[in-house]
């Protein structure tokens, strides 16, 4: 994870709450043998090759020692130009799973030895989409059977 940089969009604070941003690289490959995608994100992230959904993730980790998911790409890999794109959501409140850190994404994508990383070439923008400042629902909001007080 040394050389791979923790990315977010220029137009957003790392450190405000509930943000969320699209990410995009283009890569141009041959015929590949191996191709493996590495990735994590401070809070969530979503990511798809060539329109092709891949996973939602990230998984669970303490701040100081993040881990990233693995995929195994090449059966969604063509010949020529790839797009991979990833919608990252920065909750800025902890979990039972997370204590957020600051919005950040990491990539790198292993093509038969040679690394692709996230770094400042990455296509970055807000996304409109989401709403930001939206407040998260605890899990007793959630359950039918939970006591409410009058």
């Amino acid at each position: 994870m040394s050389k791979t940089k923790w990315i977010w969009c220029a137009q957003q604070k790392i450190k405000d709450y509930t943000l969320t941003a699209c990410f995009k690289k283009e890569f141009e490959v041959g015929t590949v043998q191996k191709a493996e995608l590495r990735i994590t994100a401070d809070s969530f992230y979503r990511v798809s090759l060539n329109g092709s959904w891949i996973n939602d993730g990230p998984g669970k980790a303490y701040p100081e020692h993040y881990t990233f998911d693995a995929h195994d790409i090449a059966p969604l890999l063509k010949e020529g130009r790839n797009k991979l794109e990833v919608t990252a959501r920065y909750f800025g409140t902890g979990t039972f799973h997370q204590i957020p850190q600051q919005a950040g994404l990491w990539v790198e994508i292993e093509l038969d030895g040679k690394i692709i990383r996230t770094d400042s070439c990455w296509l970055a923008t807000p996304s409109f989409a989401w709403k930001q400042w939206t407040g998260r629902l605890g899990w007793m909001a959630m359950r039918t059977d939970s006591p409410r007080v009058s």
